[in-house]
């Protein structure tokens, strides 16, 4: 997967017996966490949060393509007083 370069805020939180590792992304405010042991590699986690936090946010812009490309009306017809039928852009 190739990471574009942006900007985004990691904290570590020591829960319990695990590390919680939690991004988020100053411009949209999306933010995801993953957990795993504390004795394990922290840079795993690292790049762990990052790969799912580039996961969700492609799926959030792809989401967002699909509504704007769905069109919400194809075609409408609209009768007058007279019955006369007119078209409505």
């Amino acid at each position: 997967m190739e990471r574009r370069f942006r900007e985004a805020l990691l904290e570590y939180t020591e829960v319990g017996g695990y590390l919680k590792v939690t991004a988020m992304d100053p411009d949209t405010l999306t933010e995801v966490s993953v957990v795993g042991p504390p004795v394990g590699s922290k840079e795993l986690l690292t790049r762990t949060v990052l790969d799912k936090l580039d996961y969700v946010l492609a799926k959030e812009q792809e989401t967002k393509a699909r509504a704007r490309a769905t069109p919400v009306m194809v075609r409408s017809v609209s009768y007058g007083p007279s019955g006369a039928m007119r078209k409505v852009r």
